[in-house]
């Protein structure tokens, strides 16, 4: 395989992101776009290049000249749709979550086993190079041992109920959308000084303020979250345990859909013995400063995008299908699973379940 043939499943906002930066990429091909009307999928395929445009699903998962297929539909339909798309004989790259909980995300863990399909959460935060850089002086020692993380991601977007933020049934709420950056960025940065993908913590607490029933806004979701992480250097699993280690690494979570805090509302600081790190909007770094432990600025470098972030998962992707790769290292199907099993305990802690939840557990 010398290129690597794209198809699109649910055009929205960040499907263009994907698709703009997609343009700019060697090695790809726009293929084909897929939406539920085939009006909205041939006004996106003429926008961004794409060959075909299909009114179904199902017709671009059954098109041969396709390799791969990008998802990024709610939530709710991420484990369907990639499971589809595997069955057909597609590679997928879907949006994170890659699943609601790890109960769907198994079934698709061993459907890309079943099938020998390359599959990968896109968890495009991982694939930075200013994130990168961090875990790479985390390693080298460049701010001493790491002791501990702050990592938000907090804002207001207009309420329309509908909508995939707010709506329960499409598994909305802050930690499934945005809380997953602040969690997925600790267990990376905190797996850093061993030399591993991602760590799970090893206890937590959390709380949340969630929808209240009955209320004009929707009920079932949460609105604010936050979390404190203990990691100690081993592998660890989520309970109650206290590690009091002197080498753990601890951390200070926040994520919401309804509030935010100036300037620092989607920051993120890592706190070593000889210094910290701060990277200004995390999720999608493009600055990196250094300091001293005295508090003094000792580098500061800007890392702008080449086009908008996208690309640097779009070709390590495009790399491990042309050198036939079932998953990538950077982001295994097992780092997929440990973040979700993550954010299943947290949710555990506030009693929060969604609606479809509920119907498959009765």
């Amino acid at each position: 395989m010398d290129t690597v043939r794209w198809g699109i499943v649910a055009p929205g906002t960040i499907a263009a992101k994907f698709a703009e930066a997609l343009n700019k990429t060697e090695k790809n091909v726009c293929a084909a776009v897929a939406s539920r009307t085939k009006e909205k999928a041939q006004q996106f395929a003429e926008k961004w290049n794409f060959k075909k445009a299909y009114g179904s699903y199902t017709e671009l998962f059954a098109d041969p000249e396709i390799d791969i297929v990008y998802i990024s539909s709610p939530h709710v339909n991420h484990a369907e749709l990639s499971i589809a798309a595997m069955k057909a004989g597609k590679s997928v790259l879907c949006e994170k979550p890659a699943a609601v909980n790890a109960i769907e995300f198994r079934k698709v863990q061993n459907c890309a086993k079943e099938t020998g399909c390359f599959f990968m959460e896109a968890m495009w935060m991982l694939f930075n190079p200013t994130i990168r850089l961090a875990v790479d002086y985390i390693q080298k020692g460049k701010i001493g041992k790491l002791r501990h993380i702050m990592a938000n991601f907090c804002f207001i977007p207009e309420f329309n109920p509908e909508k995939r933020l707010f709506n329960p049934a499409l598994a909305g709420g802050a930690l499934l959308d945005v809380g997953i950056y602040p969690i997925t960025f600790a267990m990376r940065t905190a797996a850093a000084p061993v030399h591993k993908n991602l760590l799970t913590p090893e206890a937590f607490s959390s709380a949340a303020r969630l929808g209240n029933k009955g209320h004009p806004e929707n009920s079932g979701i949460d609105y604010w979250n936050a979390e404190t992480f203990l990691f100690s250097k081993g592998n660890g699993s989520v309970n109650n345990t206290v590690n009091s280690a002197a080498d753990a690494v601890t951390a200070e979570l926040t994520s919401s859909i309804d509030s935010a805090f100036g300037s620092h509302a989607d920051d993120a600081l890592l706190f070593g013995t000889e210094g910290t790190i701060l990277l200004p909007k995390f999720w999608m770094a493009q600055e990196f400063i250094l300091s001293d432990s005295a508090g003094h600025e000792c580098e500061k470098t800007k890392r702008p995008f080449r086009v908008n972030g996208y690309e640097y998962e779009i070709e390590a992707v495009t790399d491990c299908l042309i050198k036939e790769d079932q998953e990538c290292r950077q982001h295994t199907i097992a780092d997929t699973l440990q973040v979700i099993e993550v954010l299943d305990a947290v949710r555990r802690r506030w009693n929060m379940i969604y609606p479809f939840e509920k119907q498959t557990q009765e």
